[in-house]
């Protein structure tokens, strides 16, 4: 916990933080390294316990930017993420135009 989709500015980021260790990485990706020390949400365990408050906390974050810089962020912190395609996007994705 988190693992699931967040609405960005323009679009839906799927975020998989599965691990303990990963919690730090992720709250640095998010410019919120203090959430990694908040009891609340020390372990796993606790996050999934505490996911409704968790979520309502981050939601808001995840709208201030695009799926794009959101990638780009979670991935240089080795945080598991993927965006969410929609259909409309399937003609630009790079997968599809290089097969």
């Amino acid at each position: 916990m988190p693992f699931q989709a967040f609405e960005a500015s323009d679009g839906l980021v799927y975020v998989a933080v599965w691990l303990d260790r990963l919690w730090a990485p992720f709250c640095d990706a998010i410019d919120n390294p203090s959430l990694a020390r908040d009891p609340r949400f020390a372990t796993r365990v606790d996050r999934v316990q505490r996911r409704a408050e968790l979520t309502a906390e981050l939601a808001p974050v995840f709208r201030t930017r695009t799926v794009a810089d959101w990638m780009a962020r979670l991935e240089a912190h080795d945080v598991l993420c993927a965006p969410v395609n929609r259909y409309a996007d399937l003609p630009r994705d790079p997968q599809i135009a290089a097969s």
